[in-house]
């Protein structure tokens, strides 16, 4: 195996080996023994019309069929999940057109859409089952902790273009939006087990099962290690960490609707190379080299839903979420969401659908090194409403959806996003759409609290202290995008789909350097104070273009290719020289991708997978083409073997470097994993 040299201990490999010889053995067992595919939730024999009809919620919050949403949307189905050899979320949004998805180290994860990308991507608006998991500290998603079982996870939506109207503040370049299964669709026990080149672990154990009046549950446990991998200088970097996470999830039905209950709770450790503050600070600023890190959190949700006489869909949805973690700051967050729904047609033309939200989040932080919050402690109330029409002027052809949402946040006040989108079939297999949308991004924590000491230069043979202040009067970023698509069902086996799009964007963030102070405290020193403002402005663009071809019955092609050119100006005022180029230039101009999956007779599938990202010149990162490569075969009634080989190219590759960020960059490693599933 050529990724040996990968391997952590000798006790790593020998269990590798153990786990290969029994997997080969697995492998070449009688084609007797090959599990029949007849799930009813397998999408492997479904024709690309029925793909093309897949059910979604995520672009107007309500179940539309995919080939009629005004949207760049695409769906990452249990089946392409199943075939992807991934083993994080992260790593399976690799496969959606127009995503940008860079492993920064062993838990950090830069994902965004239409540019912007950055270890803390404040313009991607990430949810699980409707509920948020955007941090308002840093304005982003800690993916480390986001950590499902697969087997639990019906889907995934992603919309590349703004979402304010139906999701809020901060769905500004796109919605990602995880989907569970409910807990009668896992029924039985499951359990897995992987090993990797590299000394990773993972374990999960699930029991499902069905009680008296159709009450359904779920419960996991799962366990994941992380080996550290290499600094940028090739040498052993110090970003492994440890997850242990338990969850379930009841479903069942109730006097008037449908009832759902979930929640998981999680504790784990990282080693945290904190390096870096501050995008825009003069220097690269050690804080805490290796910081030993534990962090915990969980959530509990609810929902119920229901249907009326008339047709009226009720949805209810309510939630209570928190995390303790330390990164730059120490800190303990806690959130409570409550979410009220309606939908109902309105005669034979309109179809209306309202929604009211609040959100109260608290937070308590203290120092950890040269930075700290002021207010260290702060709570915020959040209040949205909005409202949506969608029109039918031509009766299955031709739909006009209009929306506004408005919110009322703690920094900024009230913000207003309106939509209007347009859908024209043009036949049974054929749609053309339209939209123009404003999105708001509202400051977090990071614009508007910190006190960072940024450590002391010699400027003319005098001290300056380089000190960064939060701001609390600044405002929210802005966002007015006009975007068009096309997809069409060309054949029976192929199905091809373009989206363009332009954004102009207002108000975004800049550093700004204030005038040096004379400071006699405790000896004259001056004092350079930098700060944030809303002084950057500028437009992207760009066209993505991705399909699904089946040349036969039991092979699938999925090539994808986006295109993207940002360009960003800042104010005659501004004195910030950093934040418009590196906006232009950490993010790829070309991505593309081919991703293809042959099922063989006997229970075997082999999946083949290339990515290619252009270089981002301003980190600089060179481009880079990733392979990875899966062969599964599913053995009796209920045991599944797959083996697994990624990065095969190189021995190992950066993928994002930003200057100034949160945490340093590894380099990702060539490495393959075996993994077992049981289930009964």
């Amino acid at each position: 195996m050529g990724w040996r040299s990968g391997c952590g201990t000798s006790t790593t490999r020998r269990r590798l080996l153990c786990c290969c010889g029994t997997a080969l053995a697995l492998l070449g067992l009688a084609p007797a023994l090959a599990l029949s595919q007849q799930a009813s939730d397998d999408l492997t024999q479904k024709s690309l019309e029925d793909l093309m009809n897949l059910q979604v919620v995520s672009a107007s919050r309500k179940v539309q069929r995919i080939s009629q949403v005004a949207a760049a949307i695409y769906v990452i189905t249990q089946n392409d999940i199943r075939q992807s050899g991934a083993q994080n979320i992260p790593d399976l949004l690799r496969m959606v057109p127009g995503l940008d998805v860079a492993q920064i180290n062993a838990y950090t994860w830069a994902i965004s859409a239409r540019g912007f990308n950055d270890e803390f991507s404040n313009k991607m608006q990430v949810l699980l089952d409707g509920r948020s998991v955007y941090t308002p500290t840093f304005s982003g998603v800690y993916w480390g902790v986001l950590d499902l079982p697969f087997d639990d996870i019906d889907r995934i939506e992603v919309i590349r273009g703004p979402g304010g109207t139906s999701w809020g503040a901060n769905a500004v370049n796109g919605v990602i939006n995880i989907i569970t299964r409910r807990a009668g669709q896992t029924p039985g026990l499951r359990t897995s087990a992987s090993v990797s080149t590299h000394g990773d672990e993972d374990g999960m154990v699930q029991y499902g099962g069905e009680i008296a009046s159709g009450l359904s549950y779920r419960f996991f446990a799962k366990y994941l290690n992380r080996n550290s991998l290499p600094s940028i200088a090739s040498q052993p970097g110090p970003d492994g960490w440890h997850l242990m996470r338990a969850g379930f999830r009841l479903d069942t039905p109730v006097a008037w609707g449908q009832l759902s209950a979930q929640g998981d709770l999680y504790i784990g450790r990282q080693t945290a190379p904190i390096m870096r503050i501050l995008e825009g600070a003069p220097a690269p600023i050690p804080l805490n080299s290796n910081l030993l890190s534990n962090l915990g959190g969980g959530y509990l949700q609810g929902e119920w839903s229901h249907i009326s006489v008339h047709g009226m869909e009720t949805t209810i949805r309510t939630s209570f979420d928190g995390y303790r973690r330390t990164q730059i700051i120490k800190e303990a967050r806690d959130t409570f969401n409550f979410e009220f729904q309606q939908h109902r047609a309105a005669g034979p033309r309109h179809d209306l659908l309202w929604n009211f939200a609040y959100r109260y989040s608290t937070s308590a932080s203290s120092r950890v090194g040269a930075i700290a919050f002021n207010p260290a402690d702060l709570s915020t109330h959040l209040f949205s409403g909005s409202l949506q029409d969608e029109i039918s002027i031509l009766p299955n052809r031709l739909t006009i959806t209009a929306g506004l949402k408005v919110e009322h946040n703690h920094y900024t006040g009230f913000g207003a996003m309106p939509d209007l989108r347009a859908a024209l079939r043009l036949d049974q297999r054929q749609t053309i759409w339209v939209s123009a949308a404003r999105a708001i991004r509202t400051p977090s924590s990071m614009d508007t609290a910190p006190e960072a000491d940024l450590g002391t230069e010699t400027v003319d043979g005098a001290p300056v202290s380089e000190i960064y202040l939060g701001n609390p009067h600044v405002g929210d970023e802005g966002l007015i995008a006009y975007e068009a698509g096309w997809r069409k069902l060309v054949t029976a086996s192929l199905s091809v789909n373009v989206a363009a799009y332009l954004n102009h964007y207002d108000h975004l963030h800049t550093f700004e350097r204030l005038p040096p102070v004379l400071v006699n405290d405790p000896q004259p020193h001056w004092v350079q104070l930098t700060t944030n403002e809303n002084n950057m402005h500028g437009e992207a663009h760009g066209v993505e273009v991705w399909a699904a071809w089946k040349p036969a019955r039991w092979w699938t092609l999925n090539p994808a290719y986006s295109f993207e050119r940002i360009d960003m100006s800042v104010n005659a005022a501004s004195n910030d020289t950093v934040s418009a180029e590196d906006q232009e230039g950490s993010n790829p101009a070309h991505q593309a991708q081919l991703r293809s999956v042959i099922d063989f007779p006997h229970g075997f599938c082999w999946s083949l997978n290339g990515f290619f990202v252009s270089r981002l010149w301003e980190q600089p990162v060179p481009s880079y083409t990733r392979l990875d490569t899966i062969l599964s075969r599913s053995i009796g009634d209920g045991l599944q073997l797959r083996l697994v080989g990624q990065n095969l190219l190189r021995d190992r590759h950066l993928e994002f470097n930003a200057p100034q960020g949160y945490a340093n960059s590894t380099q990702m490693k060539r490495s393959g994993y075996v993994q077992l599933t049981w289930w009964f």
